[in-house]
């Protein structure tokens, strides 16, 4: 018996990346899935991006679990398509237990060079979208009078970052909406948390436009490139966090086990956060 039995989970941006582990993880767990992503290329983000292809990839592996799993393109900047979803996620399983506001974008620039679409893309995706996802589904939750709620912030919604800026106003940005979420909500039995990671070794850091761009060079190694994130931890030879140990915190957060956290964040950050 997984903890999560007869649970549904709904997981923005699960196709790939940390929102693939999430819903694995999950489905482990014994929740039926339902994931949502763009599906196409962002314009300002240089790496690739989930297709059809991969989200029906992704969708295999966790029927394989033994759960159901849906899979429905949706942009989160666009109202009528999070909507959408949710209705689909609602005729298809009856209920939404968790959702997990996972969809994002990991760009660079410096505040004076930044191009006005780059910021807006930023702030479209990792705010508006954990916005418009938690707008339709809290409906759902209240007449459930349960849910648990989880946002993916970043130690940068903590503290600053160079070349980062937008980022950081984003992921500030979700921690301040969880905050007066979870006010407005937990009469109804919901509960509404954050997790902030430090860098983790996913394709949305690990990739060669990411190297190039923060090494200032092409062709640029990891290792060249890795001074540049910032991530400083307490951990010795550690640069980049494994993405399990940020699966198991939203587990945790949404299990029973979590039952008196609500409105506050789980730093994911190898002391980070310390130094």
């Amino acid at each position: 018996m997984g903890e999560l039995n007869g649970k549904v989970a709904l997981i923005t941006g699960g196709a790939r990346g940390m929102g693939k582990l999430y819903a694995l993880k999950f489905a482990e767990e014994g929740a039926d899935i339902v994931i949502t992503d763009i599906n196409s290329a962002v314009e300002t983000v240089p790496y690739e991006l989930s297709n059809k292809s991969v989200m029906d990839e992704t969708l295999e592996e966790i029927r394989e679990k033994g759960v159901k799993a849906i899979g429905i393109i949706a942009d989160v900047r666009n109202e009528e398509q999070v909507q959408r979803a949710v209705e689909k996620t609602i005729e298809s399983f009856q209920k939404i237990d968790i959702l997990i506001t996972n969809a994002g974008i990991l760009t660079y620039n410096k505040i004076w060079e930044m191009p006005e679409q780059q910021w807006d893309e930023m702030i479209e995706i990792c705010l508006k979208g954990t916005f418009l996802a938690c707008k339709h589904v809290i409906p759902h939750m209240i007449d459930q009078q349960q849910g648990k709620i989880i946002c993916i912030s970043s130690v940068n919604g903590l503290r600053g970052g160079k070349q980062v800026g937008h980022y950081v106003a984003a992921k500030h940005g979700v921690l301040g909406l969880v905050k007066s979420m979870a006010m407005e909500v937990g009469e109804y039995g919901i509960h509404v948390n954050a997790i902030c990671p430090t860098a983790v070794d996913t394709t949305m850091a690990n990739n060669q436009a990411t190297y190039d761009r923060l090494a200032n060079k092409k062709g640029a190694t990891r290792g060249e490139a890795t001074p540049a994130f910032g991530t400083h931890h307490v951990f010795p030879d550690q640069d980049f966090i494994n993405p399990e140990d940020v699966v198991n915190t939203a587990l945790y957060l949404a299990s029973d086990k979590a039952k008196n956290i609500s409105g506050n964040y789980i730093a994911v950050d190898a002391g980070y956060l310390t130094m």
